[in-house]
């Protein structure tokens, strides 16, 4: 079974065709009407989601944490220090208003380590 996927020779219609499939039609094509059984208005999906609530609040707290630093204490020695923090040196990187994702902000949320004093990494562009 040999599969491509240039022009001249099927392209990407050799896979289904290979598979014994018919090619999907060209065009577009309607989407499914979804339908859900949740009632919003039920005691267990109010609690549901409260405690999400209350569960995404205490990410942003550790979240806000990380992104000034880590926390006073660890700002103040790195001021002290004449250093800049992690986060104010990836912002020197990267072209004013450019977006930047940073990729794990809370490693080490839940274990003896402070979350985010030290170290950031992401993708900037």
């Amino acid at each position: 079974m040999r599969f491509s996927l240039s022009s001249d020779d099927g392209g990407d219609r050799a896979l289904p065709e290979a598979l014994g499939r018919q090619p999907r039609a060209a065009g577009p094509r309607a989407m499914p009407v979804l339908t859900s059984s949740v009632d919003p208005t039920s005691p267990t999906f109010l609690h549901n989601r409260q405690v999400m609530e209350e569960a995404l609040a205490e990410v942003e707290e550790q979240l806000a944490t990380a992104r000034a630093g880590g926390g006073p204490r660890y700002v103040e020695r790195h001021q002290a220090r004449g250093k800049m923090l992690a986060h104010e040196r990836v912002e020197l990187l990267l072209d004013p208003d450019s977006p930047f994702l940073e990729i794990a902000p809370l490693a080490g949320w839940g274990t003896p380590y402070t979350v985010g004093p030290a170290w950031c990494r992401g993708s900037g562009w």
